[in-house]
């Protein structure tokens, strides 16, 4: 997946770059299809490959920034010299178009493609956009005769179809007029509650990966250290919010797009009240720390018609057991899952079984307790 963001807190707009596009693959390649990297002599951000094409694409975009002038480059690993190749390893086929990104064009619109990326508008999010407005398509011209500026496409239907679908996203590619068609996926939006020690890996993690973190946290000393560490972010990539015993109308609405909820704040009552907002939204994928009894007990104070609704992904004990002893390697370990739900959920195991464990909890309750701990 493109890392918007880091493409977006690096760029110098003052500067000039190359545009590396990664618009074709065969074989076994480092990154695929759609992976985009902004060259000049000076830096690289974002890869092509995991390191060993891009000090040659530095020294073929100073040359594509001086004649302005885009090329269509293709890297044959299938057969590379150990010695006096590139050593990759890799041994398949990349094909990259290589175009200038000047400042005094302005950047061949690829601002205004960032700003699509990152849902973000002059450097303020645009909460409001509609699916419609997310659903955008970079458009490429693969010429190398001249810059043709970068253009974005509005259309969800065929952003769903490129999404969802393994066709090609190269069009007309056997003739002058090659079109890469990209559809500009925003970056997946994370809130984590707690602002515990143990939620810095998990925060700081989680922006490296290019997602959006919305943190929320009860108590305000936590709250701005979190604030003066991550200030970099705030604003771009990541908000903070402070509650005291229950959210507001205006918390709420986080819940209802975002793509998970990371409930690590240490209080039980806290966590009743963030569970019953991520199931109220019904958030894709909702994960608890603490042991399975634990969860049990927060969910026992959960409506059983809120829990019957929910078709979300409920993970209790959060996280992949990899044998997680510190706070580093329980981030590891929320961050694993999490990155295996949004792009391979598949691999998953099956998620925590609400129905079986409150019938088991039920069943060792009296009735006057269970009436109070389970309600309908």
């Amino acid at each position: 997946m493109q890392d918007w963001f880091e493409l977006a807190k690096q760029i110098d707009f003052k500067q000039d770059y190359a545009l590396a596009l990664l618009f074709q693959t065969e074989g076994s390649s480092y990154k695929k299809s759609g992976t985009i990297a902004l060259v000049n002599s000076e830096q690289c951000i974002g890869l092509i490959s995991g390191g060993c094409l891009e000090d040659d694409l530095q020294l073929r975009a100073k040359t594509v920034i001086e004649k302005n002038a885009p090329q269509l480059i293709q890297y044959d690993l299938t057969d590379d010299d150990d010695v006096f190749g590139f050593g990759a390893g890799c041994e398949g086929v990349l094909d990259i178009y290589l175009m200038p990104l000047l400042a005094k064009h302005n950047h061949a619109n690829f601002k205004q493609i960032l700003q699509a990326a990152v849902n973000d508008i002059d450097g303020k999010l645009n909460e409001e956009m509609n699916s419609n407005q997310r659903s955008c398509i970079a458009v490429f011209n693969l010429t190398t005769d001249k810059v043709t500026p970068i253009q974005i496409k509005r259309d969800k239907e065929l952003f769903e179809h490129l999404t969802e679908s393994k066709e090609s996203r190269l069009k007309n590619n056997s003739s002058k007029s090659a079109q890469y068609l990209l559809p500009i996926t925003q970056p997946k939006s994370v809130v984590i509650a707690g602002a515990g020690r143990d939620s810095y890996p998990v925060v700081k993690g989680a922006l490296e990966l290019g997602w959006r973190v919305t943190l929320i946290g009860h108590r305000k000393t936590n709250i701005s250290k979190f604030e003066d560490r991550f200030r970099s972010h705030l604003g771009f990539s990541s908000q903070v919010i402070k509650f005291n015993s229950s959210l507001n109308g205006d918390e709420i609405k986080i819940f209802d797009k975002a793509d998970a909820l990371v409930v690590m704040t240490h209080n039980i009552m806290f966590d009743v009240e963030l569970v019953r907002a991520g199931m109220t939204a019904n958030i894709p994928y909702l994960g608890l720390l603490g042991p399975k009894k634990r969860a049990v007990k927060i969910l026992g104070n959960v409506t059983n018609k809120l829990i019957k609704l929910f078709s979300g992904y409920l993970s209790s004990p959060i996280g992949i057991d990899i044998g997680s002893y510190s706070p580093m390697s329980i981030a590891l370990s929320i961050l694993s899952e999490l990155n295996c739900f949004f792009y391979k959920p598949d691999k998953l195991t099956h998620p925590f079984d609400i129905k079986s464990e409150l019938n088991q909890l039920s069943s060792k309750l009296p009735n006057q307790e269970q009436k109070s701990r389970l309600c309908d």
